[in-house]
C-alpha cells in the first residue's frame, strides 16, 4: 500500500515471474503479471520453489488492494498492458529487461497510465 495516500506501485526483480513461468503453461511475463493480479498474490510459488522465508502468521505477498502499476524487472523485453477489472479498477502491468543489457526504462504517466520505453546509450556510459 502506498505511503501518504499516493498511487500504489508494486514491483519485483522478476524471480517470482520467472518461477511461475517455469512451473506453468503461461507463455509471457505479462500473462504471469495478469494472473498474479487475479490471484492477488505476488509470489504464488513461494516458499515451495521460490526461495522465501516461510511465515506462518502473515503472508506479505498478498495483494490487499489492486496497485496502479505492477512491474517486473529482468524479463526478456519491455512490454506493457493496461488491465481492467470487472469493477472498473485499472492496473498497468509492465515488464522490463535488465538495464545492464538493454539500457531501457519505463516512463509511466500516473494520471493516464500511458507507458513508453526510454532507452539510454549504455555503451557510452561504460567508457
Amino acid at each position: 500500500e502506498s505511503i501518504g495516500g499516493g498511487p500504489c506501485v508494486v514491483g519485483s526483480s522478476g524471480q517470482n515471474v520467472a518461477d511461475v513461468m517455469r512451473y506453468s503453461t503461461l507463455e509471457s511475463a505479462l500473462d504471469v503479471l495478469t494472473m498474479m493480479l487475479q490471484w492477488r498474490h505476488l509470489a504464488p510459488t513461494a516458499p515451495d520453489t521460490l526461495q522465501c522465508f516461510p511465515l506462518s502468521e502473515h503472508d506479505p505477498f498478498i495483494l490487499e488492494t489492486c496497485p496502479l502499476v505492477l512491474f517486473a524487472g529482468n524479463q526478456e523485453a519491455f512490454s506493457s498492458k493496461l488491465l481492467r477489472g470487472d469493477d472498473g479498477t485499472e492496473c498497468l502491468a509492465v515488464t522490463l529487461p535488465p538495464f545492464s543489457k538493454a539500457g531501457s526504462a519505463a516512463l509511466v504517466n500516473l494520471s493516464t497510465l500511458e507507458c513508453s520505453e526510454i532507452t539510454f546509450d549504455i555503451a557510452s556510459m561504460t567508457q
